[in-house]
């Protein structure tokens, strides 16, 4: 069975096709308790052209504002994208304001600047194509991503992330896989106190004849007091 959507997903799950939905079924049905969301695309690259403003001052070409065009809205340079920015070569000065060089100004941008003021001669230039990368959320999901955490310690399993289209198989051993990283956390770290009393006298005493420092006792499978499953921390 190949999974293609949120729909499909839930079918095989037997549950509703929402996310709450969804983990609750994967939390039910695994020993570790794994969870799951549902991921999105977020980014998306878009490209636009560009006017800017730029105005002459004591300390070089000033970045005043510009506009995306096709936009009615002027923003300042606090507002433009990085990558705008980093197209112009602007760099903050001292006194907060964007400077732009002018041989960059020269290189980026078909304008003449008057020799003898050295002012542009009306201010205002078109940079063509800038990409911009800004956050867009999609709705549709794009697949699901799976893990889980370990109860009484800090730690966790792997994060699997499972992208649309993938198969029913791809799920369960992503999903094994889980339980299977959790289960080993838990045998290395849930030991009882008759597990540590057995790792110690195994490991043996200091030069004071205190145990050693065990740190987090693992589980011994033969241990009469748990029965080598561990125990709650």
């Amino acid at each position: 069975m190949t999974i293609r959507k949120i729909e499909d997903l839930a079918e095989l799950l037997c549950c509703e096709a929402d996310e709450k939905s969804l983990s609750r079924r994967v939390y039910k049905s695994t020993d570790c308790g794994a969870w799951l969301t549902v991921t999105t695309d977020t980014l998306k690259v878009l490209r636009h052209d560009w006017i800017v403003d730029l105005r002459p001052a004591i300390i070089g070409l000033v970045v005043h504002k510009a506009i995306r065009r096709g936009s009615r809205k002027w923003v300042s340079p606090g507002d433009f994208p990085e990558s705008l920015l980093l197209y112009l070569q602007a760099r903050e000065h001292a006194s907060g304001r964007w400077v732009v060089d002018e041989k960059t100004i020269r290189r980026v941008a078909d304008i003449r600047i008057s020799e003898k003021h050295r002012v542009l001669r009306n201010g205002r230039f078109l940079v063509k194509s800038i990409e911009e990368t800004i956050a867009i959320p999609d709705p549709r999901p794009s697949g699901v991503r799976i893990g889980s955490i370990v109860e009484g310690v800090d730690a966790a399993t792997d994060i699997i992330d499972l992208r649309f289209p993938f198969t029913k198989d791809d799920l369960f051993e992503a999903l094994d896989d889980i339980e299977k990283q959790a289960h080993e956390i838990w045998m290395a770290t849930h030991g009882c106190e008759t597990c540590l009393a057995h790792w110690q006298e195994e490991r043996g005493t200091d030069e004071n004849g205190c145990p050693l420092e065990w740190g987090a006792t693992p589980v011994w499978l033969e241990c009469p007091n748990c029965g080598g499953q561990g125990t709650v921390i």
